[in-house]
């Protein structure tokens, strides 16, 4: 990789240098939030069309432009995809070559796939008379909505089938509602005439098998595919089917986002000093209060400005590659914390007061954004 630039005229600059990792990490860590920042992804805790729509504007539908990272994420159903995006095919695809790509390197990303997605992706059996429970994981708020009304309790409190559909933001006849903006994205039948079938006590275990099958399966089927074949466009077909054989999917979706969370006694006990710092220096004192006093979007600022991912090893930081986090020290008190991302660097300039690391520490962070290099 070679980060590249441009003066004032257009000119492009490119800065020249070995790649050990670091612009590798970073740029597979923004690439795949720029695929989850789009609307072909949904986040089925904040998106769903069950859910009650609360404008945001400028963010997609349902609000995705803001969508939190460690959410959980799948593609959003066909019809969505087909509105939103021209070439929606082939960003799944493309999207599948970059996770293709981590995966050869053995990198992790900031994506925590539904299972139902990683489990067809990777080619895992899922029982199709069994759906319900793999909702869970995807969308634990439609899961609680299905279970109560198979159950049947609303009974005890005098209500109808038809009075809890409503309640629940679901249809009352077979069709799925798979966008909130309904004068784009129609209402798709379940089955022929399904918008002209009431759902029954009778029939409801029915309306709710077929609607499990068109969110989790054959409503993504395509997106799946697509995604798949970029996959396989980089990962030998052979190490998939090696991955599947001994891998649980919690196992492959952990080989791929990592932990989830960022521990910082497991981050502060897996730190190496140097230049005359060490864990009992004032100045890395201060440095872990102000981690941990830190809101979590901000520790994964912090990651990523240090090592170029935002993401923890699947076993913790001990894993941490090609060298574990490195705090150095700089004995001056008037520069903003630096990073080199491919050693797992931070340079922390000695400063007078806790309030003075955090004041410059915050700024390093807000300001370097997505930049690439020597931060």
């Amino acid at each position: 990789f070679r980060a590249g630039y441009s003066d004032d005229t257009g000119n492009e600059l490119v800065d020249e240098g070995e790649d050990q990792g670091g612009p590798r990490r970073q740029w597979l860590d923004r690439a795949c939030r720029y695929f989850i920042s789009s609307d072909l992804f949904m986040s089925p805790a904040e998106d769903a069309a069950h859910l009650e729509f609360k404008s945001q504007g400028g963010q997609g539908q349902g609000g995705q432009g803001g969508r939190a990272s460690r959410g959980i994420i799948v593609p959003s159903p066909e019809p969505v995809c087909q509105c939103v995006q021209e070439d929606w095919t082939e960003q799944f695809e493309l999207f599948g070559c970059v996770i293709g790509f981590a995966l050869l390197n053995k990198e992790t990303v900031p994506v925590h796939f539904g299972h139902n997605f990683l489990r067809s992706v990777f080619g895992l059996k899922t029982d199709t008379a069994d759906l319900l429970p793999l909702l869970e994981h995807v969308d634990k708020t439609l899961h609680t909505k299905l279970t109560y009304i198979l159950s049947g309790a609303y009974a005890e409190l005098g209500d109808t089938l038809q009075d809890v559909l409503e309640q629940c933001h679901l249809p009352k006849t077979f069709v799925v509602s798979e966008s909130h903006c309904q004068e784009l994205v129609r209402s798709t039948p379940l089955l022929e005439g399904g918008d002209s079938m009431e759902v029954t006590e009778e029939n409801k275990e029915k309306f709710v098998q077929l609607l499990l099958d068109r969110i989790l399966i054959s409503g993504v089927a395509n997106q799946v595919q697509y995604f798949q074949r970029g996959l396989l466009r980089v990962v030998p077909h052979e190490l998939v089917q090696r991955i599947t054989g001994i891998m649980s999917v919690k196992e492959i979706e952990l080989m791929l986002c990592g932990a989830d969370g960022i521990d910082v006694d497991d981050w502060e006990k897996h730190t190496e000093y140097e230049n005359g710092y060490s864990a009992d220096s004032k100045v890395v004192r201060w440095f872990w209060e102000a981690v941990r006093a830190m809101p979590e979007h901000m520790r994964a600022q912090l990651l990523s400005f240090s090592t170029g991912s935002s993401q923890v090893p699947s076993g913790g930081f001990r894993f941490l590659q090609p060298e574990l986090f490195t705090i150095q020290r700089v004995g001056v008190t008037d520069r903003f914390p630096a990073a080199h991302t491919c050693a797992n660097t931070l340079d922390l300039p000695e400063y007078t007061s806790k309030e003075v690391l955090e004041q410059h520490l915050r700024f390093a962070l807000e300001e370097t954004g997505d930049s690439f290099g020597l931060r």
